[in-house]
């Protein structure tokens, strides 16, 4: 989480590490130029900051922080999100592979007999029929939702173990889930650069200053997807058609996709 004049929150593999490396780059005094001293500068900053209850430019809190974890100091700022193609981001999720690093943290990946070598399809197997109820310990997780949308509900939603719990199909969840969100500004993972520049600039930061942003690289993880390996060839139809369905929340709410 990322509290400027404005609060970044951000959630996993949608683009927000490049959101938060600008801020940074907003905010660090050009004389700081290592990564190393950049990250002691921003923990002593906040650290005196949070000690003397000054106000500070630019605030990291926990990386990923979910918006009701917004300290009440800030609560009145507006809110920034990056939001990514499902289907997308299923993919990006698994080629990350940070359930075959940490597979202590994945209930039931080391018992099964193709682990490590998941499939795409083993991998949505896995996130869809067994990570979505295991992940949320003592909630009974409607057993519809795809994994995906229950991430976007404990991310955005006042009240996420209500809203998990709720009966019904995605469809019939929907109202509840877009009543329950907090007012939230989504920028798209796909243009990402534009978007961002769009969002400072509206909020009173200067050609100048951002300049910069609109020629940045993406900040790409180890393992990253090469360009030419889209997104569409790890689906088979059904496999499309049951994203569609599980994740029908997150489809009404960005139509786009």
């Amino acid at each position: 989480m990322n509290i400027t004049r404005f609060v970044f929150v951000h959630i996993p593999k949608t683009g927000g590490t490049f959101v938060a490396q600008v801020l940074r780059d907003l905010y660090t005094p050009g004389w700081i130029r290592p990564i190393f001293w950049r990250k002691v500068y921003f923990r002593l900053t906040n650290t005196f900051l949070a000690r003397t209850g000054l106000p500070a430019p630019h605030v990291e809190l926990d990386k990923h922080a979910p918006c009701r974890a917004i300290p009440a100091r800030y609560a009145s700022l507006p809110i920034v999100s990056c939001m990514r193609n499902p289907f997308d981001w299923y993919v990006s999720n698994y080629r990350f592979q940070y359930w075959k690093r940490a597979p202590d943290h994945y209930p039931g990946l080391k018992d099964d007999p193709r682990w490590p070598n998941l499939s795409f399809d083993d991998f949505m197997h896995f996130s869809n029929h067994v990570w979505t109820r295991a992940l949320n310990p003592g909630l009974e997780v409607n057993p519809h939702l795809g994994r995906l949308t229950t991430i976007f509900i404990q991310f955005f939603c006042r009240e996420p173990e209500r809203v998990l719990t709720e009966p019904g199909t995605p469809e019939q969840v929907f109202e509840k889930v877009k009543a329950n969100m907090y007012p939230v500004q989504f920028l798209e993972t796909s243009q990402l650069n534009d978007d961002l520049v769009a969002l400072l600039l509206a909020y009173g930061y200067s050609e100048r200053q951002i300049a910069f942003v609109r020629t940045l690289p993406p900040i790409s993880p180890p393992g990253a997807r090469k360009p030419e390996d889209r997104w569409e060839r790890f689906y088979s139809p059904a496999l499309m058609e049951e994203v569609r369905k599980r994740d029908a929340i997150l489809f009404r709410l960005f139509p786009r996709y």
